[in-house]
């Protein structure tokens, strides 16, 4: 790859990481005003599926799916946004804390290493190994708060866990449809398989809460926010990256999702910064550095 072309990916994956750091933030505001949980994420879902589809057939990039593959396309979105989504925002509902529920997710590259290696044999050398590990302490250093970890958390940090899990399964199955399809086809059908996986749910458990109150402005602007920018721009950029880089390479970078959660948490009055939060932020983008180091010949 050209130098140009690999600035530009990081740049991609940087731009996505600061949005997935600051989505914790919106989130947990729909979840303070009670929103509930299903319908708003279907209605991220669907709408950030509608902004892909409009802008995928305008620029001409949407792919006709072969048959053969329509079932890793159905496993993408059952990973990622249909799991994912369920173990994310309602283990950050159990946790309460956006920047202890963003810690969790950025376990998420230690795992991406197991896949890469069994499924798709990606060339790691022993620093990117260590920078991957180097920054599991930086992230428990950004989590603890003086008074330690309280086992209160136990249920919403399994389900962030089951996240963890999903995303992984994602990542996997979207480097094997890197080699045939384009990242606005896989992205786009990504997120219109999604809402139609939570349509039944909305519709069986929360039909009756559904009213006109979603309809306000401090409704409406952060699930716009979630849906055009962390969803559709994000996964865009995302796809696009591992595409370039690999997932273990990709991966990496939501390590760093923490510090930018901890930062727009601190920004919106949930969290403060502390000398040992701000030395796990330093770990961890010296790990991700290390991970981006050329492999020996």
């Amino acid at each position: 790859m050209k130098t140009g072309n690999n600035i530009a990916v990081y740049i991609y994956i940087i731009i996505a990481v600061i949005l997935w750091g600051v989505s914790f933030v919106w989130t947990n505001s729909l979840l303070e005003q009670n929103v509930p949980i299903l319908t708003f994420t279907f209605m991220r879902m669907a709408l950030a599926g509608t902004v892909l589809t409009a802008v995928s057939l305008i620029l001409k990039k949407l792919q006709k799916i072969e048959r053969q593959d329509i079932k890793w396309f159905l496993l993408l979105a059952f990973c990622e946004p249909f799991i994912y989504f369920l173990g994310e925002t309602y283990g950050l509902k159990a946790t309460g804390s956006p920047a202890l529920s963003s810690v969790i997710i950025a376990t998420i590259p230690v795992l991406t290493l197991v896949a890469g290696q069994i499924f798709y044999k990606e060339k790691i050398s022993l620093w990117n190994t260590i920078g991957i590990f180097m920054t599991i302490p930086g992230i428990f250093m950004m989590a603890y708060r003086g008074e330690g970890f309280s086992t209160q958390y136990s249920w919403g940090i399994a389900l962030l866990f089951v996240a963890v899990f999903s995303a992984t399964g994602y990542s996997s199955v979207v480097r094997k449809l890197t080699d045939k399809y384009n990242d606005y086809t896989i992205t786009t059908i990504q997120f219109i398989l999604g809402a139609l996986y939570f349509l039944p749910l909305v519709l069986i458990f929360e039909k009756n809460l559904i009213s006109t109150e979603l309809l306000k402005l401090e409704v409406l602007y952060p699930i716009c926010s979630l849906a055009i920018l962390c969803s559709a721009t994000c996964f865009l950029l995302y796809v696009r990256t591992i595409r370039s880089l690999g997932i273990t390479k990709t991966a990496i970078f939501t390590s760093m999702i923490p510090a930018f959660s901890a930062f727009s948490s601190f920004i919106a009055g949930y969290d403060t910064f502390t000398l040992l939060q701000i030395g796990g932020i330093v770990v961890v983008v010296a790990g991700v550095i290390l991970t981006q180091k050329p492999s020996a010949r």
